[in-house]
């Protein structure tokens, strides 16, 4: 595959593109179980071969087209380096921060804040037209060993447009979420689930 480099170690992957819908199309609800492998077409254009096996069904084989990413594009996929001082903090359950999120969109809401404290606690909040609504988070972990910044709170302010359907697709999963948060300048989500890791930065915004 163009774009592996196996006397390169560091250049020894196959980075590709593919449209989410063509494979979330072809995942069946409930438990299955997949199998994956990059092949070509009888084209010889580069495919994602998808076997899908549910219990209830046989086996079922998908093709996806999909776009190889040569190296020297790679740097654009790679993963920023948040270089400023930050404040980490383990998020409560994603499905408490979506029904927060929702409820404060459902009152015309626009702006979110994030403030988190050394000491584990996480303020939520937002403005309305007759005034502030708070959810407050105590006992929160933190993580001292990622956490640089100086300061004994760190805030953020962050579009609830940006944010909202993050916290709904993981709602009712067993995800863990850490947050970095930048002071007035972006705040970072990871979200831990099983053996993988979405990181999602957000910037700041003004009131």
């Amino acid at each position: 595959m163009v774009g592996m480099n196996p006397r390169n170690p560091e250049q020894n992957f196959i980075f590709f593109e593919l449209e989410i819908d063509s494979l979330v199309r072809i995942l069946p609800g409930g438990h299955c179980y997949l199998k994956l492998k990059l092949s070509k077409s009888q084209s010889d254009e580069p495919i994602l071969s998808v076997e899908v096996r549910n219990p209830e069904a046989d086996i079922v084989s998908h093709q996806i087209p999909i776009t190889i990413v040569l190296s020297k594009y790679w740097n654009t996929y790679a993963r920023p380096t948040i270089k400023l001082r930050k404040m980490c903090i383990s998020m409560p359950p994603p499905k408490a921060i979506a029904r927060f999120i929702h409820a404060f969109r459902n009152m015309n809401a626009r702006v979110v804040k994030f403030t988190a404290s050394v000491s584990g606690d996480l303020r939520i909040s937002t403005k309305i037209d007759h005034g502030e609504i708070d959810a407050c988070f105590s006992d929160l972990q933190t993580s001292p060993s990622e956490t640089d910044s100086q300061e004994e709170t760190a805030n953020v302010q962050l579009m609830i447009r940006n944010i909202q359907s993050l916290f709904q697709s993981f709602a009712h999963t067993r995800s863990r979420v850490k947050m970095n948060i930048i002071s007035n300048r972006m705040a970072e989500f990871n979200i831990h689930n099983e053996d993988c890791v979405l990181s999602f930065i957000v910037g700041n915004v003004s009131d």
